[in-house]
């Protein structure tokens, strides 16, 4: 995935220094983007957040997260609810 790639750091280990969150990206998820409605859910120990061109899987602890996304917009909407969902718990 280019649009990561350009963008963000990558590591194929876990740092040993203390961390936040680590945030897990995949591609090839859904299809183009319909409509900006976001279904949220709790499910089997996740915090889900479920759109047409991405979905977040979140632990309860948020302490890692799984980003799947169909495209580059995908990737920069599910990253930005991301962000905003942590905002609001701290």
């Amino acid at each position: 995935m280019s649009l990561f790639k350009k963008n963000f750091h990558s590591f194929t280990k876990i740092p040993d220094a203390s961390v936040d969150m680590v945030v897990h990206i995949k591609d090839g998820y859904g299809t183009p983007l319909v409509t900006y409605d976001v279904n949220i859910t709790n499910k089997d120990r996740k915090l889900i957040f479920k759109r047409d061109d991405y979905l977040i899987e979140a632990d309860p602890e948020y302490q890692t997260a799984t980003l799947s996304v169909y495209n580059g917009l995908a990737l920069k909407h599910a990253f930005n609810q991301s962000v905003q969902f942590l905002y609001c718990l701290s």
